[in-house]
């Protein structure tokens, strides 16, 4: 009886020691992957159309007022931003300018987030990525990212020797560090006139070449692995 005892509180120990050890590496994987580069699952992308305008000046007029506050205007934010992103996507994708492309990203037919791009904006920094939003709620999951990639390969197809450049609030530093981290860098700074009235610092951040971008893929797929090996060492 006492030899069965002891070899069920071996066993009881191995099985213990087995699960503690499962714990311990999927915490870390968890702990240690960049989960701003995970995917959403069921995400779709097509390109805009004018009767779009709505369902993005929605998104976009939600973004402006997240992310915002502080930078431009509260009584515009509170009152009259959805109607100024309204009329600027109405007249946007009723009336696109040459070499734009406006990509939607949605998920069970939900709006998740878009980006817009113009090819050969800048004589000398290429084309301009004029937007990227993603819904508030689903920020850090990989859809920006995603989304630079296709900005980034849509650039590639059309314009094969352009760089990327974009305008940022000097504020905004969880953007600034988003596209430091996909390959940016800045380039200038200068006071402009904000939507809604006033002032605001901005940046103007530049890829001089979009292959940092367009490798997005092969970094996600390399880090996923990394760090699963990391977890088994």
């Amino acid at each position: 009886m006492c030899q069965a005892a002891n070899a069920r509180m071996i066993l009881y120990e191995i099985n213990l020691f087995i699960l503690w050890n499962f714990l311990y590496n999927y915490s870390y994987v968890f702990n240690n992957f960049d989960h701003s580069i995970v995917r959403p699952m069921h995400m779709q992308y097509r390109e805009a159309r004018a009767s779009d305008a709505e369902r993005i000046a929605l998104l976009h007029a939600k973004s402006w007022q997240c992310t915002y506050r502080g930078v431009l205007c509260d009584e515009f934010l509170d009152n009259d931003v959805v109607q100024n992103r309204l009329v600027h996507w109405q007249q946007r994708l009723r009336s696109p300018e040459k070499n734009q492309f406006v990509l939607l990203a949605e998920e069970n037919e939900f709006t998740q987030g878009f980006v817009c791009v113009i090819g050969k904006a800048d004589a000398q920094w290429g084309a301009l990525l004029d937007n990227v939003h993603v819904r508030p709620e689903i920020k850090g999951q990989g859809l920006g990212t995603e989304l630079m990639h296709k900005a980034g390969t849509w650039v590639q197809s059309k314009f094969p020797q352009s760089g990327l450049h974009l305008w940022v609030f000097e504020a905004n530093y969880p953007a600034r560090r988003f596209y430091e981290r996909l390959g940016a860098t800045k380039e200038h700074r200068e006071v402009g006139e904000v939507t809604g009235g006033g002032t605001a610092p901005v940046l103007r951040y530049v890829w001089a070449s979009i292959a940092p971008l367009l490798e997005l893929k092969k970094k996600t797929r390399e880090i996923a692995h990394d760090s699963v090996m990391q977890s088994m060492g």
